[in-house]
């Protein structure tokens, strides 16, 4: 259900590594606006993944210079992500690629 939400959203940001005819690492995202107050079209990669094993290959660098392109061919001029603190590589991933921690701070309540 989730690959059909970004395929009918934004089909050209929902990117796909393959090696040999088997995927090894997948990126999606969409571009919004009026998100969070951000009026300003603004992409934002949701969900990437890269096969453990292949881990350190520029995979998923290569998918996210992809999505930037995409998003800036959009009309883009900001993109966002979030990132759950202790999840192991992802914030250093983002960092890499020039992210920087942004003004946004989530709020949860759990309901019980």
């Amino acid at each position: 259900m989730r690959l059909g939400y970004y395929m009918r959203r934004d089909p050209e940001a929902s990117l796909v590594a393959d090696s040999g005819g088997r995927v090894v690492g997948f990126m999606m995202g969409e571009l919004r606006s009026g998100e969070f107050g951000l009026e300003e079209p603004t992409g934002w990669i949701e969900v990437m993944g890269v096969d453990p094993d292949l881990r350190g290959q520029a995979i998923g660098r290569r998918l996210a210079e992809e999505m930037l392109a995409h998003f800036k061919r959009r009309g883009a001029r900001s993109v966002r992500t979030l990132v759950e603190e202790g999840t192991p590589g992802i914030a250093e991933f983002f960092t890499a690629l020039g992210f920087e921690p942004a003004g946004l701070t989530p709020f949860v309540k759990k309901l019980e």
